[in-house]
C-alpha cells in the first residue's frame, strides 16, 4: 500500500504532521490498522542543489535517515500500524530530482508457510 505521494520539500518543512496524517488517513480508509510483521519504505526527493549538478543523485546531507524516520514513523503509528515494534524492515532513500516529494509505502510481511520476500537468512 502506498500513501498518496507528498509534494513537499522536507528542507523548507513543507513535509509536516498535517500533510502526512492526511495521507495516511486517506490511504487507510475505514480499515484497521495493520498488525504483524511490516515493511516500510520512505522515499524522500529533495529539490535540485548543488551536489546534484556536480552528478549526484543520493542525498548525503542532513537530515539524518535516523531524523527523517523517527519523524515519520511516530505520525504513522494508530494510522497504518499498531506499533512502530511491527517494523521489520525499513528502508529510508534521500535523492535529488526535478521536484520535491515524498512517498511512503508499507507492506506486510508473512511469516511461516506464507513467505512471500526472501530475506538474507533464507527460508
Amino acid at each position: 500500500m502506498a500513501l498518496a505521494p507528498i509534494p513537499a520539500d522536507p528542507d523548507r518543512r513543507e513535509l509536516n504532521e498535517t500533510k502526512i496524517t492526511a495521507a495516511a488517513k486517506q490511504a487507510m480508509g475505514s480499515a484497521a490498522p495493520f498488525r504483524g510483521p511490516i515493511e516500510i519504505t520512505l522515499s524522500l526527493c529533495y529539490p535540485p542543489g548543488s551536489s546534484m549538478r556536480r552528478g549526484h543523485v543520493w542525498r548525503v546531507t542532513a537530515p539524518t535517515t535516523w531524523a527523517l524516520a523517527s519523524f515519520i514513523l511516530p505520525l504513522l503509528q494508530g494510522v497504518v500500524f499498531v506499533s512502530a515494534g511491527q517494523v521489520a524492515r525499513l528502508t529510508v532513500e534521500k535523492t535529488y530530482g526535478a521536484r520535491p516529494l515524498t512517498v511512503i509505502t508499507i507492506g506486510r510481511l508473512l511469516g511461516e508457510g506464507g513467505l512471500t520476500r526472501s530475506h538474507p537468512g533464507g527460508a
